[in-house]
């Protein structure tokens, strides 16, 4: 079972002149009730998302964390700084989340009094820089000389930066989802100008089968007039619903058809409504039933004409989405990757000293 610990914003309580709580913040004894609240953990999960704050606290709950003798795994959030830093390397793994921003620095802290009390307070703060001097040599494996400097101007370091610096053993970056052709034929990874050509061919040929529409088919009726059927392949016959158009316009009226033995095919606003045999009976009670499946007929148009639409949108829709995606595609190998750049951030936190 792995059990959660949470270590958000200052470090410490922090008293005024008059030893009344001014800050309220994160104490040994918090981490401590965490801990035991999850009796049944075999290792545990520690989220940290703070400024810094006390020296003295954070070294305490450094010591707690390494004394439980379990795997400890210390995840980074929005903000890792000052002695939050210190917390963070009780992990045996470290992980920092992408945007997360990590800050290291020397200690400082204010004193008042007469000479001596301020220069007892002085060589205080002393000994605490080496304390903290020493720690990150020695658990990050740097010389005095390299993170020293570092210290004192007050470093935020990128994620790379951490990374690199072994502050952090593990990035949790979050990537968009992308769709990417590799040839993993090539050792080199890279793409070939055949590569892409080969690409381009695929999608031109998908597309091209993706846009192909039924080639519309002409009968001329018994007067001579052509009418064409757009929805309708090669080799098949009009169905009741298909389209059906006179000179570019919605066909009207009935047409009478030798090509398919004189079947008399009925248009109304476009659309078949009825194909009957000429020859077929015209008694009245059929004529009304035909009648009747004609005003049926004509209630659904305007529901089948809406569904057209909207498949129409559909395609158009989709068919722009492949496009856009072969051109992410085409342009992940013509674009130079730009300079990384490292952001200096102006926010600067204080380090508080435990009196």
């Amino acid at each position: 079972m792995i059990g959660k610990i949470f270590i958000n914003g200052q470090i410490g309580t922090t008293l005024n002149k008059d030893g009344e709580i001014e800050q309220k913040g994160v104490d040994l004894l918090d981490v401590i009730k965490q801990v035991q609240g999850q009796p049944h953990s075999t290792s545990f999960e520690v989220n940290i998302n703070s400024q810094g704050g006390v020296v003295d606290v954070g070294f305490d709950i450094y010591d707690y964390l390494k004394s439980l003798k379990l795997p400890i795994t210390t995840i980074g959030s929005g903000l890792v700084a000052s002695i939050a830093t210190v917390i963070f390397m009780a992990g045996d793994n470290r992980k920092i989340k992408n945007g997360t921003r990590f800050m290291i620095h020397l200690p400082s802290g204010m004193a008042q009094g007469t000479a001596d009390d301020i220069s007892n307070y002085s060589q205080l703060l002393k000994d605490v820089e080496n304390k903290l001097v020493k720690f990150y040599t020695t658990n990050l494996g740097l010389t005095e000389e390299a993170i020293k400097p570092l210290l004192k101007q007050e470093t935020w370091l990128s994620l790379d930066d951490a990374f690199d610096m072994k502050f952090v053993t593990e990035m949790e970056m979050e990537f968009p989802a992308v769709a990417i052709y590799t040839n993993n034929l090539k050792t080199d990874n890279k793409m070939t100008k055949e590569d892409k050509t080969w690409i381009e061919e695929q999608f031109t040929n998908f597309m091209a089968n993706f846009k192909s529409k039924p080639k519309a088919i002409t009968l001329a009726d018994s007067n001579g007039v052509n009418v064409e059927f757009p929805t309708v392949m090669d080799g098949e016959n009009p169905q009741v619903g298909d389209t059906a158009t006179v000179d570019g316009q919605p066909a009207d009226g009935t047409f009478i058809m030798p090509q398919m033995e004189n079947v008399s095919i009925v248009c109304v606003e476009g659309v078949v409504t009825e194909i009957v045999p000429v020859d077929a009976g015209t008694d009245s009670e059929e004529m009304a039933t035909l009648k009747a499946e004609n005003e049926a007929l004509k209630e659904q148009l305007a529901t089948a004409t809406n569904d057209v639409t909207a498949n129409a949108t559909k395609l158009e829709t989709i068919e722009t989405e492949f496009t856009n995606f072969k051109a992410q595609i085409t342009a992940k190998f013509e674009t130079t990757p730009s300079e990384k750049k490292d952001e200096k951030k102006e926010t600067k936190t204080r380090t508080l000293l435990k009196q």
